[in-house]
């Protein structure tokens, strides 16, 4: 390359990799996230651990820890001091209820199926103690012309109260701090050594004790694993979403004008059948796939940013727990799962790599995967390579997958204001709210994260296989603007066009007919064919535009 060409290359744009930072924000903003990640990586020792794209999983599940402990602490607290409130006074305690359920009824409403069952009959209790409690009242200053003095607030009352008040304020600046100076772009640090605001580090290290050795099976995961176990429907894990797969059977016949097929036509008088084609091994056109995909890393114009300088690729195994607990007779899945009272295998050597791509079993299945992440790594399109093949025929499998970027809701963390008005408006609110609040929390208060119960007997697969990594956890449901799903198009056309042309050209070189295979190939591109049914539509045809459909998961 000429100078004058290394100066014209635009300079690729360094990713901000912000999905660890946003992930570690989310385990103290979404109880449901925080629950979700521990149940699925820190409750099950022998579950796999899947690759998650451009995240931390280590640094995230220590978050998510420290958050569940700061909530139980927190809540435990409360109750006790709201009952100690209760005996002390139960009208002041009662009508504190009835104002709460007021104010949080519509997001009570709004975001428990729970609450949405039982307010009803919470209000018919309240109003049943309003009924039983006003006659009395009503007497009361009839006849002494004063207060009933039940809504007196005595000393009691006003400690417990205030004590109430303490902790939801002090639950609701720990949260600004985290978020504002913890988890702010720029000063995240998974591990800080100093506390930026007091308390920072014991906060952020909450309840560690209970998941020590999950923690470090979690960081100490092989980072050059090739075989996921997963459990459920999706075999890929950590890849996000299908989107718009496809397959090809192509019958392997000589070319036209090749020798072997003039030998072949002169013979088929006398045998009365079609001259074989000159054998290859499947590695052998995997690799030529690959060194094709490959020469897109030289292309900085076809990308923005230049993206494509950094396409990945990696030979991976897939096998559904399920079929690994039914085959352990097999030696096969014994090299997987030697036993079960360990985790699956999730390194394979590279000759039983080599094996399955040749002959894969059905429950032990090989596959190419190409990445390429974009965005500051916030979208990630992989593709699922599989190919099989006899003497007479080619079938290709293709299986693009889109990694949706992180929840919007989960970015709100670059757009809090630093000042403390905030969580001074959060602690009023949440003072008004607690008893209401605290009745949402109750279940999740009385129930602990278990591993899975040991049945004699049975052999659960939910005990070794994946179902999602932890950046699938925080996925959106979409794309969150047009040049997103624009790309995401662009990757998809670039690398279906460079393998279609690996292949053409690899047959083309064994004097192989590229007949079949081009009409194919046209067909894939002009009329949308999938293996699923469950794909979105796509611009397609003459005018070659990208869609206005969006991507979309579930």
């Amino acid at each position: 390359m000429t100078t004058t060409e290394q100066s014209s290359r635009p300079e690729i744009t360094q990713s901000r990799d912000e999905a660890t930072r946003y992930l570690c924000a989310a385990a103290h903003q979404d109880q449901n996230f925080c629950d979700n990640a521990i149940r699925e990586f820190l409750t099950e020792s022998l579950r796999v651990i899947p690759p998650s794209t451009a995240v931390n999983a280590g640094a995230v599940l220590r978050e998510a820890v420290a958050a569940r402990a700061r909530r139980q602490i927190r809540d435990w607290t409360l109750l006790a001091i709201l009952l100690a409130f209760a005996i002390s006074n139960i009208v002041l305690a009662l009508l504190w209820l009835v104002t709460a359920l007021v104010v949080r009824w519509p997001v009570l409403a709004r975001e428990h199926a729970t609450a949405r069952r039982y307010l009803p009959w919470i209000w018919l209790g309240a109003a049943l103690l309003a009924l039983g409690f006003l006659p009395t009242a009503l007497a009361e200053l009839l006849a002494t012309g004063t207060a009933l003095p039940a809504l007196t607030l005595g000393p009691a009352e006003v400690v417990l109260g205030l004590a109430a008040i303490a902790v939801v304020a002090a639950e609701e600046f720990v949260l600004w701090c985290l978020l504002t100076k913890s988890f702010r772009r720029g000063s995240f640090t998974p591990a800080p050594a100093v506390d930026r605001w007091p308390g920072e580090r014991l906060v952020r290290r909450l309840g560690r004790e209970r998941y020590t050795a999950d923690l470090r099976r979690v960081a100490e995961a092989d980072r050059n694993a090739n075989l996921v176990a997963y459990r459920g429907y999706e075999p890929f894990v950590g890849a996000g979403i299908r989107h718009r797969p496809f397959s090809m059977t192509v019958m392997l016949e000589p070319a036209e004008d090749s020798e072997e097929h003039a030998a072949g036509t002169n013979g088929q008088a006398r045998a009365g059948e079609l001259p074989l084609p000159r054998g290859f091994a499947l590695s052998e056109l995997y690799d030529a796939i690959s060194a094709e995909l490959r020469t897109l890393r030289h292309s900085p114009s076809l990308a923005p940013s230049d993206r494509l300088s950094g396409l990945t690729e990696r030979a991976e195994v897939i096998a559904p727990a399920e079929e690994l607990l039914a085959n352990l007779g097999d030696p096969a899945a014994r090299e997987v799962l030697a036993s079960l009272d360990q985790p699956p295998n999730q390194v394979l050597p590279p000759r039983r790599m080599a094996e399955l791509a040749e002959a894969p079993l059905e429950w032990l299945r090989y596959y190419r995967v190409f990445e390429v992440e974009a965005w500051n790594r916030d979208i990630t399109v992989s593709v699922y390579l599989h190919l099989g093949m006899n003497e007479r025929t080619l079938y290709l499998e293709w299986t693009p997958c889109v990694l949706l970027p992180v929840r919007e809701g989960y970015r709100t963390v670059d757009q809090l204001p630093a000042g403390p008005g905030r969580p001074i408006q959060a602690s009023l609110l949440g003072a008004v709210q607690l008893p209401a609040a605290l009745i949402g929390r109750l279940g999740g208060l009385c129930t602990s994260i278990q591993p899975l119960p040991d049945t004699p007997g049975m052999m659960l697969p939910a005990k070794y296989g994946a179902s999602c990594s932890l950046r699938e956890l925080a996925a959106s449901t979409d794309v969150l603007n047009y040049f997103q799903l624009a790309d995401v198009e662009r990757y998809l056309r670039l690398l279906r066009r460079r393998l279609f042309r690996a292949v053409g050209m690899f047959l083309e070189e064994r004097d192989l007919s590229v007949v079949e295979f081009m009409r194919q190939a046209q067909e894939v591109v002009a009329n949308n064919t999938y293996i699923a049914g469950d794909v979105h539509n796509s611009a397609v045809g003459s005018n070659n535009r990208v869609s206005g459909n969006r991507i979309r998961k579930g």
